[in-house]
């Protein structure tokens, strides 16, 4: 559901004008109207002159999407083509419970609490690193690997031992290739 903008340049080597009659998509394995293109190109095209043609991917379908622009005019070899692929993944980071709120601990005490993470997308999870950020008196071991695959479930076990009395926030970091670029848990208790 994102949608990524890239410029093709088109650029006129030879000596006379290019009449521009056309820029069209064709697709491959892209759904119709997953590409769209918005030409900045002004007909004629004069000698040494170039211009841009804005192509737009609409992530609407998972996997590897293609199709093809079509640029026709009065040159040789018109049309012209250019090959368009995009790649769509689709990770889902669920994270249960969401927020861990550990309460009130008694001061030189542990208790850990599982988080499960579990990828609900359709394509893999990548996680490059899991990580609690704030009060190091929140750590957390987990057995994830580096790639979590659709439908696949793995454990953080985050561990709260208050050193001193007091309030502590934190924040369970797992980077990730979801669009946030991470996946976060908020992290609370107190000691006492």
């Amino acid at each position: 559901n994102s949608s990524h903008t890239m410029s093709v340049t088109l650029k006129n080597l030879g000596k006379s004008t290019v009449t521009i009659s056309g820029v069209s998509i064709t697709p491959g394995t892209a759904p119709l109207g997953a590409y769209a293109q918005v030409s900045h190109c002004e007909t004629p095209l004069t000698a040494g002159k170039s211009c841009t043609i804005a192509v737009t991917l609409a992530a609407n379908a998972v996997g590897t999407l293609t199709a093809t622009l079509n640029v026709t005019d009065n040159t040789v070899g018109s049309p012209q083509h250019v090959s368009l692929t995009g790649n769509v993944i689709d990770p889902v980071a669920q994270l249960n419970p969401a927020r861990l709120p550990f309460g009130t601990q008694p001061v030189n005490s542990s208790t850990t609490v599982p988080v499960q993470l579990t990828n609900t997308g359709l394509t893999p999870l990548n996680i490059g690193n899991i990580a609690i950020v704030g009060s190091g008196e929140f750590t957390e071991v987990n057995n994830c690997p580096a790639i979590l695959s659709s439908t696949m479930s793995c454990t953080i076990s985050v561990t709260f031992a208050p050193a001193v009395t007091g309030a502590r926030t934190g924040t369970l970091t797992i980077t990730d290739n979801v669009a946030a670029g991470k996946s976060t848990v908020a992290l609370t208790g107190t000691g006492q």
